[in-house]
């Protein structure tokens, strides 16, 4: 839950533009929510949902988990139009696109629900024998399902069923299909688990959120108003985009790498 929270807040910060604060004002997109602030109330709402089915089966967490990424994914559309005008508009930014957030937590939360899903399933059998052979094999198999068939599936129940709520649904499959992508990449992953014990690959991967927090003040204007975006946004050719991407990956895991041991700066970067 602190964890959580500490995301939500360094969220906020990373929004504040301080130039503006030292005059007095704060800038209109202070408020807004993106991934952040998604993925700190996504880990309190895990620890709750956790909470509320303790008593029962792991079956209940686990049926419940995948049931909330299901029904956001599908329902996304109604949500969508719902009105959360009575909400004051910090909060309803976490459900409404329509102040400038970018990641609601609706449909959202959907994947970190799922992640949890992901994570029971792995805690609880990853020591049996041919795990991860069962486990890469599964997630190729749904990720492409999801990633070639999701639209036309929903497609094929609507015309099953009759139900509007199918015919809805068709234009959030695109969630689907990005879960589908997700499975992918997950699946390299345990592909080449045994290749990524390198110790720096491995510090790196403990230092995601410095990484991030650095990232989006060097290139999305976070606090200080200046970033690479201001000056060069949709300014450029692919070329020098992938080059310079490539590079700026480069620079920032060697620049938080180093600054990773002076314990007190990376505690700043971290929280």
């Amino acid at each position: 839950v602190i964890r959580g929270l500490q995301l939500i807040v360094i969220g906020y910060i990373l929004q504040i533009r301080f130039g503006r604060l030292f005059k007095g004002t704060i800038n209109d997109s202070f408020n807004i929510v993106h991934v952040l602030q998604c993925l700190g109330l996504s880990i309190i709402l895990i620890v709750l949902i956790y909470l509320i089915s303790f008593k029962f089966k792991r079956r209940a967490f686990l049926v419940l988990l995948c049931s909330i990424t299901i029904t956001l994914f599908f329902f996304k559309t109604e949500y969508e139009q719902w009105n959360y005008s009575f909400l004051p508009e910090f909060l309803s930014n976490y459900f409404t696109t329509a102040n400038g957030s970018v990641f609601t937590i609706i449909p959202w939360f959907g994947f970190t629900s799922f992640g949890g899903f992901l994570a029971v399933i792995f805690r609880k059998y990853h020591l049996k024998p041919n795990f991860y052979r069962n486990a890469i094999i599964s997630m190729i198999l749904v990720g492409y399902t999801l990633v070639a068939n999701s639209y036309e599936i929903i497609r094929d129940l609507k015309v099953l069923t009759g139900l509007q709520l199918f015919e809805d649904a068709l234009q959030s499959s695109y969630l689907f299909v990005r879960l589908g992508v997700v499975l992918f990449i997950f699946s390299s992953f345990l592909f080449f688990r045994n290749y990524l014990t390198n110790k720096t690959i491995l510090k790196i991967g403990q230092l995601t959120l410095p990484i991030y927090v650095l990232h989006a003040i060097l290139l999305y204007n976070s606090i200080t108003g200046y970033g690479l975006s201001r000056f060069y946004y949709h300014s450029l050719s692919p070329f020098p985009v992938i080059v310079g991407a490539i590079c700026f990956l480069v620079i920032i895991c060697l620049v938080v790498l180093e600054l990773s041991k002076n314990k007190r700066l990376l505690n700043v970067l971290q929280w």
